[in-house]
Parts: structure tokens; C-alpha cells; sequence
């Protein structure tokens, strides 16, 4: 295990996604990135980090690749907070995030809001 503190070694986690996100920026993944920070804005309240997203998204491409790469204490903040799944696989969240590497004390269980979102998610997409 890395000697960085767990602060640090998640940072880097959340970077390496950021990393994929900003290779895979199209008009459809950035709708839906729009539509996750919408959604989370909704569920926890209207926090200036989700506002800065929308603000990012609303400048173009090139201003969204540059924050999911932007290695700052601010990109560390926004990266935090994004709903990365518009661009990174469930299947490379469960890689990078490696379940076993993260202390069980460290992770958050997920917040009844948002487990009632992806169960709504999944109800809809059973329907199309």
C-alpha cells in the first residue's frame, strides 16, 4: 500500500478517472454528465462546486477536459463532487477504486437519495 495519506491516494484514484473522462468528451456523455450534477444538485443542495460544473460544462470541451485534468486543490474539490459515470465504466470505477485498497472506515455509504436515483435510473432504462 502507498505511503501517501488516504486523502492523497484517493485524490489520485478520482485524478486517474478524471484522466479517462477528458478523453471521452462527446455531445451525448456531456448531456449526461449535465444531467448527473443537475440530479446530485437537486439531492444535496445547491453547492457552489455544482454550480462551477455546470458553469465548466457551459464553456465548451476544452474547458471540461481541463478541469477533470486539473491537479490544483480546486480540481481536486470539483473532481470530488463530479458524477463520473457519463465517462468512466462501472467496471474501471470498481478498478480503480479497488475495494480492498480503501479502509472500510474511509468509504461513505451511499446516501439514500442517491441509491433511489440509480434505482429510478434502472427502472427507466428496463423501459425503453
Amino acid at each position: 500500500m502507498s505511503s501517501q495519506p488516504p486523502y492523497d491516494e484517493i485524490a489520485e484514484r478520482i485524478l486517474k478517472m478524471g484522466r479517462i473522462a477528458a478523453t471521452r468528451i462527446d455531445s451525448t456523455r456531456v448531456a449526461q454528465f449535465r444531467l448527473d450534477i443537475e440530479r446530485q444538485r437537486i439531492a444535496v443542495g445547491d453547492h457552489k462546486y455544482y454550480c462551477d460544473w455546470l458553469a465548466i460544462v457551459d464553456a465548451g470541451a476544452e474547458s471540461l477536459a481541463r478541469a477533470f485534468l486539473d491537479e490544483s486543490e480546486r480540481g481536486r474539490y470539483l473532481r470530488a463532487v463530479a458524477p463520473m459515470r457519463a465517462f468512466v465504466t462501472q467496471d474501471e470505477r470498481d478498478t480503480i477504486f479497488d475495494r480492498h485498497i480503501i479502509p472500510p472506515e474511509l468509504r461513505r455509504p451511499e446516501p439514500k437519495v442517491i441509491r433511489v436515483l440509480r434505482v429510478l435510473d434502472r427502472k427507466e432504462a428496463y423501459r425503453r
